[in-house]
């Protein structure tokens, strides 16, 4: 699944139909913070927090380990941060979408953000509303990386 950049086109779209239809306070629920993201270290004394977060201890192959460390600080994160966002990512749900850029190959686009089942299902709605006038020849909803929840498929007639 590689990720690819939206095109100036398609930012304009979604900025035009945001300022056509921006969201109202009825549709703000809640704002979560993903859990991936959470800051590092213990809150500051007097600091309202909602909850603790239970630590959970893990167990890794030395190489492994290692490798972690490594990315981390390639990535200026954490081994704790970049744990927590390999969990995220497996256990979250994701919209994607196939679509083509430049007329080259099909490339699956993931909506990077992990969303509750209902949020991923209102954002399949909408992307399979846009799909056919956008090109997108399927749209996803995944539980984690590969398991496939929900798609939309375009009809295949007279496409290539």
């Amino acid at each position: 699944m590689g990720k690819s950049r939206i095109s100036d086109d398609e930012y304009a779209e979604m900025a035009a139909d945001y300022e056509t239809n921006p969201p109202t306070a009825a549709e703000v629920t809640s704002v979560e913070l993903n859990p991936a993201y959470l800051p590092t270290g213990r809150p500051n004394k007097g600091t309202r927090t909602t909850g603790k977060t239970p630590v959970l201890a893990i167990r890794l192959p030395e190489s492994l380990r290692n490798e972690l460390v490594h990315s981390a600080k390639v990535q200026g994160a954490t081994p704790s941060e970049m744990v927590r966002r390999a969990v995220v990512d497996s256990v979250s749900f994701y919209v994607l979408w196939e679509q083509t850029f430049d007329g080259d190959e099909w490339q699956w686009v993931r909506f990077d953000k992990s969303l509750t089942p209902q949020d991923a299902e209102e954002m399949f709605k909408h992307f399979s509303r846009l799909a056919p006038t956008h090109g997108y020849r399927r749209v996803q909803i995944r539980h984690g990386r590969d398991e496939v929840v929900k798609e939309w498929a375009a009809p295949t007639h007279g496409r290539h």
